[in-house]
C-alpha cells in the first residue's frame, strides 16, 4: 500500500488510488490478485450501494452489503468493488467523490 495515495485492504477486496487512477483486486494471503486498475477521468458516475440499492450518506444503513460502484464512460459498465464496513464504503466514496469532482468532472 506505500505506492498508493490512499489504500485500503479487507477480506473482500483490496483498493488503492495513486494520482489518476484506482486499482483494484481480490486479497489472498500472500498478495492481492486479478488486480484491475481504471482512471478517475473515465467515471461519469460513484455510488454506494448496500444490498444492491443506491443509499444516502446522510441516512446510511446499519447493516447490509456495501460496494462502490463506478460507472465507465467508455465500456459502457460498471465497476463494483466490495467493502466490509457500510462506513467505511461511505467515507471512500466521499473522498474519491470529491477528487473525482474537482479533477475531473467539470
Amino acid at each position: 500500500s506505500q505506492q498508493f495515495d490512499r489504500a485500503k485492504y479487507d477480506i473482500y477486496s483490496v483498493l488503492g488510488k495513486k494520482d489518476l487512477n484506482l486499482t483494484w483486486g481480490k486479497p489472498t494471503r500472500k498478495e492481492p490478485i486479478d488486480l484491475q486498475t481504471f482512471s478517475l477521468q473515465d467515471v461519469v458516475s460513484i455510488r454506494l450501494l448496500v444490498n444492491d440499492i443506491p443509499v444516502d450518506l446522510e441516512k446510511l444503513p446499519s447493516k447490509g452489503s456495501p460496494v462502490l460502484e463506478f460507472s465507465l464512460k467508455d465500456k459502457n459498465t460498471s465497476i463494483k468493488i466490495p467493502f466490509t464496513e457500510i462506513d467505511l464504503a461511505a467515507k471512500w466514496e466521499q473522498y474519491l467523490r470529491s477528487e473525482w469532482q474537482k479533477n475531473y468532472h467539470r
